[in-house]
């Protein structure tokens, strides 16, 4: 703790010494003129009679007491300095997240020395111009996490910042979409405007970029896009072999190009702008002087801060003390000396007049307060509109004053202008006056409860989330005063019309469910009953081609004795394999001794007979099939049939007709890779 006194201004002593040595002078020289007028007016002897009864010690004494305040005057104007106390310090700023591509692909060399090192040294210089605005870390490539969380410590986040390689992030690529996202969840609950500098080359290798950036600007959040790199591009090189580049899966050279589409669309879509890096890094230059100084700064509470305390008010007290002694210490002597009284002359009488101005001017001094006097009585007289314009002008002289922000709020409440009023109060917690603080909660109160009411027909959930916020208030007011019976009452007031409306929007949302179930089960009983009709309407069908079938057996007799005879031939051929293939033996007994080339036609002649045969057959076994099929079908086939189902045996008959006419089926893999996975861009 500094224990020495310190002055913050010490130029005013200086200043005071120069003064104090400059009057001296004028007094020896005024002195000097007095005593010559004296000895012309009369002489030596007559004028020391005259001047019997001053005392030159005493008069000495006061210019002494005169110079001792004016150079106290002086030290208070210096800033006297003395002890050390801590205090809350509130900054003013803006929330600034910044997502730092760290894939291979900024190892690029087409920025020297390559596109990570050149923008690490750009965010350096971006963030030694913020003053009093928190910035966090978040690098990324296949997948994304917060390095550095928002802070105003910039020592913390460039040391972060030097930590950051490729090798930080485990999966490799490039995922836009995914670190917006991400970033969404860091900046969700920060009353600050949500701003997300990207920094990357913007090849998008995964994730769908536009796509997040669109949830982003719904969620109103900013995105500024930093493009890193060129377009014509260059070569990656590969840390795992030196003085090599990475290839793709074909072996081919990878070339990294700077993507602007997709970034300035990007950027389009929430709002920010788009900027390349630059060779000296002015791209962050043009968007912090472009956008970023335009954006409201919030106030934040980051950490606490050594004050030195003022003690101008000493000398202060010191001057005063010594302007008093001097006006109370006469100049003459003691009046039991008998000589000629003291002549007061018009030049001392007005001295002693400005003397006495000089100590009630000082006794009379008070800090200046925020006076609305004129405000307050346009409120008392129910002027709320003349009121509210005085206050309004009090508050741009003094913009954080909370009694101004109080009564300006009181003043909006009144005029049914709750949501300014709102932003008033809000404003008035800032302030170490407990009381004050405590009006202000329970004011706030009252005013989450009003705006809850006014949107209680037309958005049920936003009045829920007024009445929560009044709760928390009335709380607040409760915690710095708990005997405060209204607040008490206001709490349990909004807690019970709190729980039920949350009552009645859990049935609201019970009875859209259960329509929601309904509509399907009588959209099921309307299909159900339609299938039925359908499939009565076939089965009449069915009938009746059976009915015309059983007619027109009697007429085709012939033809179930030709099927009949056909079945015996096919069960004969069936059960005597044996017997073709003596057959078979047989023929190349025969044609053992043919020429080859009678060989050869009787091989051809024979094939094309067995194939006209067989294609005869199977289409007499086929049409067979089909018609005791349909003779036999029943009311569940029938059903069956007409929903689309098939049994294991058609089925099979199906898979068979297809490889007889189509050959076989052959399956491709899509994109092949290691171990079946399909190849990842990881660059």
């Amino acid at each position: 703790m500094m224990m020495t006194i310190h002055f913050a201004r010490p130029f005013w002593l200086i200043a005071g010494g120069l003064v104090c040595c400059a009057v001296l002078v004028l007094l020896w020289i005024n002195t000097g003129r007095q005593q010559k007028r004296l000895t012309r007016f009369a002489s030596e002897k007559m004028w020391r009679q005259l001047t019997a009864n001053v005392s030159k010690t005493r008069r000495r004494l006061k210019i002494i007491l005169v110079f001792g305040a004016v150079l106290a005057c002086f030290a208070a104007l210096a800033r006297p300095q003395y002890g050390e106390r801590w205090i809350d310090v509130k900054q003013k700023g803006i929330d600034i997240l910044i997502g730092l591509d760290v894939s291979r692909s900024m190892l690029a060399p087409d920025v020297r020395p390559n596109r990570l090192a050149r923008a690490k040294l750009a965010i350096k210089d971006f963030v030694d111009r913020l003053d009093g605005d928190r910035v966090g870390l978040l690098p990324f490539a296949g997948t994304s996490f917060l390095m550095c969380p928002l802070t105003t410590d910039y020592n913390a986040f460039n040391e972060s910042l030097d930590a950051v390689t490729p090798a930080s992030i485990p999966v490799g690529g490039t995922n836009i979409g995914e670190v917006i996202r991400k970033a969404e969840t860091i900046l969700h609950n920060e009353s600050n405007y949500k701003i997300l500098i990207l920094v990357t080359d913007g090849e998008n290798l995964q994730g769908k970029a536009l796509a997040a950036a669109k949830e982003a600007a719904k969620q109103k959040m900013t995105i500024y896009t930093v493009g890193v790199g060129t377009k014509a591009g260059e070569l990656i090189p590969d840390a795992m072999n030196n003085g090599g580049f990475i290839k793709d899966e074909n072996g081919n050279f990878i070339r990294s190009r700077l993507d602007e589409k997709t970034l300035t669309k990007i950027a389009e879509l929430t709002g920010g702008i788009y900027v390349p890096l630059g060779s000296m890094g002015q791209g962050f230059t043009t968007i912090y002087q472009e956008k970023l100084k335009l954006v409201p700064k919030e106030e934040h509470q980051e950490r606490k801060q050594r004050q030195p305390i003022e003690r101008f008010y000493w000398p202060l007290a010191l001057a005063l003390l010594l302007l008093t002694i001097e006006f109370l210490v006469s100049g003459r002597k003691a009046s039991g000396f008998m000589g000629l009284p003291f002549i007061k002359t018009a030049g001392r009488r007005i001295f002693n007049h400005g003397k006495l101005l000089i100590v009630f001017s000082v006794l009379l001094f008070r800090p200046p307060l925020a006076n609305g006097s004129t405000a307050d009585q346009f409120f008392h007289a129910g002027k709320l509109d003349q009121a509210e314009k005085k206050y309004t002008a009090e508050l741009k002289r003094q913009p954080h004053n909370p009694v101004v922000q109080f009564n300006l709020g009181d003043v909006q409440y009144r005029k049914k202008n709750f949501a300014q009023a709102k932003n008033s109060f809000t404003g008035a917690l800032a302030t170490d006056d407990l009381d004050l603080q405590a009006k202000a909660y329970y004011n706030l109160g009252n005013t989450e409860y009003q705006l809850g009411r006014t949107t209680l027909k037309t958005d049920p959930e936003q009045t829920i989330e007024h009445y929560r916020q009044a709760v928390k208030a009335f709380e607040g007011c409760l915690k710095l005063r708990s005997g405060d019976k209204d607040a008490e009452e206001n709490l349990i007031t909004v807690k019970k019309e709190l729980e039920k409306l949350k009552k009645q929007q859990e049935k609201k949302k019970k009875k859209k469910k259960d329509q929601k179930e309904k509509s399907p089960k009588k959209n099921k009983n309307n299909t159900s009953k339609k299938q039925k009709k359908s499939q009565n309407s076939d089965l009449n069908k069915q009938q009746k081609q059976n009915n015309s079938q059983q007619s027109g057996t009697d007429k085709g007799g012939q033809q179930k004795k030709d099927r009949n005879g056909q079945d015996k031939k096919n069960e004969k051929t069936k059960q005597s394999p044996d017997n073709d293939r003596q057959k078979e033996t047989n023929k190349r007994k025969n044609g053992a001794g043919s020429s080859p080339k009678e060989q050869q036609k009787n091989k051809n002649g024979t094939d094309t007979d067995k194939k006209k045969s067989k294609d005869h057959d199977s289409s007499r076994v086929r049409s067979r099939q089909a018609g005791s099929a349909a003779q036999q079908m029943s009311k569940a086939d029938a059903k069956r049939r007409k929903q689309g189902k098939m049994t294991r045996a058609e089925a099979a008959n199906l898979l068979d007709a297809l490889k007889s006419e189509e050959g076989r089926l052959e399956f491709i893999p899509n994109n092949p890779g290691k171990g079946g996975q399909p190849v990842q861009k990881d660059w």
